[in-house]
Parts: structure tokens; sequence; C-alpha cells
């Protein structure tokens, strides 16, 4: 019997259909894959400028712009067990850490430098030109199988516009040890170098690090480290004054672990910083931190690309409970 057609549903995402497909429009005529893909992403949010296909607009809009297709879970138990706070921390269990992703170098493509102005300054950010080919590399897809993996760090996202904003209108002491989780292209962490702090860059992938880095010398700087981290197994021995994260509240499963990874690696005195576009797990992050005795305020933030739309977030002023 031959194995079935797998679909998997992303949450807040498209429809990832892996193997041998034919997509036939309304008019019984067949669509074109996209050439050298073995899967294909199908847009659910309509705003994709590639239908049927998903170009990852959903990720830069505001609601639920991919209303989930099946509850899989009892929604009574979900929502208990991730407002009450009852999270756990994998600290250090190395052994039962799966392997962290390294986006092959070949599945990268062209490379662009975008001159990002935050303010009165201006950075050199080199990234992918074309992030949504790294999903056509094989050993991205098996990532997306094993845990769900999509290399996001390859795009500048508008949160991390509004950190790098306001992180250059904070008053910092100089020398300072800074973590950024999920640093992706490391804007946040160099404004924050531009500041005079220390910034230890953190992803889950290493060629994230990689370009992290790159930039960071790239605009100038070298007081940082880098390290590759899973947000489900964080260092047991380190602890930072300040935490920074930008735009990593964009799954529903991220804000338990998230919020533990704080708790656990904020200073009792230290100050996490924490931008989101307004995203549907935005309401489990408040109440989560609630839960956690992590006190929090919030802020409005706009950010954009000059001369093109601006976007509105929520910058979290986060720290520790006395």
């Amino acid at each position: 019997m031959p194995e079935p057609l797998v679909i998997r549903l992303r949450e807040n995402g498209p429809l990832v259909i892996q193997g041998p497909v034919r997509i036939v429009n309304h008019l019984g005529q067949v669509v074109a894959l996209p050439e050298g893909k073995e899967s294909v992403a199908l847009c659910r949010c309509g705003a994709s400028k590639i239908k049927p296909f998903c170009d990852g607009s959903h990720r830069n809009l505001v609601g639920t712009p991919c209303i989930p297709l099946v509850q899989t879970v009892n929604p009574t138990e979900d929502t208990e067990e991730r407002q009450t706070g009852n999270l756990s921390m994998n600290a250090n269990s190395s052994s039962e850490r799966p392997p962290m992703p390294e986006t092959p170098r070949d599945a990268i493509g062209e490379l662009v430098e975008e001159h990002v102005i935050i303010d009165d300054h201006t950075f050199t950010i080199t990234r992918p030109g074309q992030s949504d080919r790294l999903l056509d590399h094989p050993t991205v897809r098996s990532a997306l199988v094993t845990d769900e993996y999509i290399p996001y760090w390859a795009d500048l996202w508008p949160a991390a516009r509004m950190m790098a904003k306001a992180i250059l209108r904070e008053t910092w002491t100089p020398g300072t040890e800074a973590l950024e989780i999920g640093c992706g292209l490391g804007l946040p962490g160099i404004a924050a170098l531009a500041k005079g702090l220390r910034v230890v860059f953190s992803d889950y992938d290493a060629t994230a690090l990689h370009f992290a880095a790159e930039n960071a010398r790239k605009n100038g700087h070298t007081n940082f480290e880098t390290l590759q981290m899973d947000w489900r197994y964080p260092p047991a021995d380190r602890k930072f004054p300040i935490i920074l994260a930008a735009d990593l509240i964009y799954e529903m499963r991220n804000v338990a672990p998230i919020v533990a990874l704080v708790k656990h690696l904020l200073q009792p005195d230290g100050l996490c910083l924490l931008t989101d576009q307004d995203r549907v797990p935005s309401h489990v992050l408040r109440d989560t931190l609630t839960a956690e005795g992590l006190p929090f305020t919030t802020q409005m933030m706009r950010a954009g690309e000059p001369g093109g739309r601006r976007l509105k977030g929520t910058l979290y002023r986060i720290r520790r409970g006395t």
C-alpha cells in the first residue's frame, strides 16, 4: 500500500505538502509548481503575492491571518497549561537536546546589502536576497519535518527594527552584557553594540550566527560573542542583566519556552526588552508573564522601511519579580 501524502498544518501559517503533488485550479488547469521543489507551501492568509503558494506574508499581518483548520487538543487544558505558568526548563540537558540546525551555505543563494536607517543611525545588513528559496534545500526541508523548523532568521522583520529603535533610545551603562535571543541577522544586537553594550548573539541556527557576526563586524564592532542555543535548553551557568528578544512570539508554542528562558537567564535586577507585532499569541504571552511573576509594562512601537509601509507593534519591558 503506498504511503499517504502528508500535509502539515503550520500554526498560523501555510499548508506544507511534502512529496509529489499536482495542484489543479477551479478551471481544471494544472498549476505549475516552483521549479526544483519537492515540497510546496500553500497560502492560507490570502496575502501572498505568489498565490496559491505562500511567500511568508502572513507574518506581517495582524490578527489571525491563517484561521486554524482543526482543534488538536482540548482547548481548556491547553489554555490552562499555557497560562498557569507550569513551565518546564531543560537547562543544560544536552544529552536530551535534539541536534541544532545549520542552514547550508549553498542553500542561501545571492546576498543583498541593505542600509537600515534607525533614527540618526544607519546600519549595513547583509542578508539572503530570496529567503523563501531556502526551503528548496533538502537539509532545510528535513529540519522542517523533524522539528517544524523554518529559517525565519534570513529576513529582516519589522519587530527587529522596533527593537533597534528602542535600544538606541535607551540609556545604558557601557560594557553591560546583553543577550539577544533569536538574533537572526543581528540588527538589535548591533544597535546595542552601537550603544556600548557587550552583546552575546544567540540563535538556534549556526548560519544565523555567522550572518549576525559578519554584520556586526561590517558595522565596526567586535565586542561580542556568539552562542548557538535552543530556547528549550538554555545554559545553566549564565545569567544576563539585559535580554533582547525581537519577534519571537510568532507561534503559540514559542510562548512557554521563551518566558521560561527569560525567567531562567535574567538576573534578579535585570531587564528584558521584547518586541512583537501584536501577533495572535500576544495575549497568552501577557497571561504567562503574569502567571510566572514577571512584571512588565507595554509601549506601542512603529517601524517600517523608508518610503514603505509602517507597522505597529508592542515593546514589552519585563523585569524579574522580587
